[in-house]
């Protein structure tokens, strides 16, 4: 009686499988296998057609033959429109508050909250900042009634007080070019001067800040109170970094250069000096490019 063949033989043991060829019984092929080799590249074999064929249907079958594969495309689709609606639901909520509390600022009405503008910068919105505003519209329209009353001609301003505003030291707001001239025949009572955006806006004397504020032409504009009944203002800044009543040095950075206003077709500060509540024309005593 022969020896029981056990399992581990039976997977271990080798074969030959040989290829001879039909009319002479050449051997063309010999290969040397066991049923344990067979049985591991046969489920190898399997796994990966089994993960190739889960590849192909969850891609291109999935395209071509799956119709739940578009219904959940579709749904992520519908889901991302979601959150994008979500999000600007959510700015437009923000920018509303934004507006209700800016009109309770005009109106004169002080809002309880911080609120944030349309680039999130928060505004905390104070009695000071409140009058601030509502200064600035009436001190630049109290300039230019008092301007239109007098009909004051630009020799007289000189007249009036070049000697004493010679006792002062101006220096440049800004390095620029002059882009459009003071002219009071159209009612420009400063200059504009186009510089890099961005660029630092200087105090071109020692004084006081009259107002810092925001306008709807004008947008963020600092008035500096100088000695001799001298005001500098400086229009469409982008950003203001000194607050109403703050004392500055000439050469003290008041704001950045800035496009701030509907009065405004670029990156510029708009420039002017007040003697008396007259204007004077800011090029004969600041040099400019």
């Amino acid at each position: 009686m022969g020896k029981r063949q056990t399992l581990s033989d039976w997977l271990n043991d080798r074969y030959n499988l040989v290829i001879r060829k039909e009319d002479n019984f050449e051997i063309m092929k010999k290969m040397s296998f066991s049923y344990g080799k067979l049985i591991v590249f046969g489920l190898l074999g399997a796994a990966f057609l089994f993960f190739a064929a889960l590849f192909v249907s969850r891609t291109f079958l999935g395209v071509w033959f799956d119709p739940s594969y578009e219904s959940l495309k579709n749904r992520q689709q519908l889901m991302m429109l979601s959150q994008a609606i979500d999000s600007l639901e959510y700015t437009i909520e923000t920018k509303d508050r934004f507006i209700d509390n800016f009109q309770m600022l005009v109106s004169g009405e002080v809002p309880n909250e911080e609120f944030q503008d349309g680039n999130g910068d928060t505004l905390a919105i104070k009695a000071a900042s409140l009058e601030s505003s509502e200064k600035l519209k009436e001190v630049d329209r109290q300039f230019r009634e008092e301007f239109d009353g007098k009909q004051i001609t630009q020799m007289d301003n000189y007249e009036m007080g070049y000697s004493e505003m010679q006792e002062l030291f101006f220096i440049k707001p800004v390095d620029g070019m002059v882009s459009s001239p003071f002219d009071q025949k159209i009612d420009h009572f400063g200059v504009d001067v186009v510089t890099k955006e961005h660029e630092a806006v200087k105090a071109v004397a020692d004084g006081t800040v009259l107002l810092s504020g925001w306008t709807q032409e004008e947008g963020y504009v600092v008035m500096l109170q100088h000695k001799n009944n001298l005001v500098s203002v400086y229009k469409h800044n982008s950003e203001i970094l000194v607050k109403q009543g703050q004392i500055v040095s000439a050469g003290d950075v008041i704001g950045i250069v800035g496009n701030s206003g509907d009065l405004t077709t670029g990156p510029h500060l708009h420039f002017e000096l007040w003697f008396n509540g007259n204007p004077v024309n800011p090029r004969h005593f600041v040099s400019f490019n």
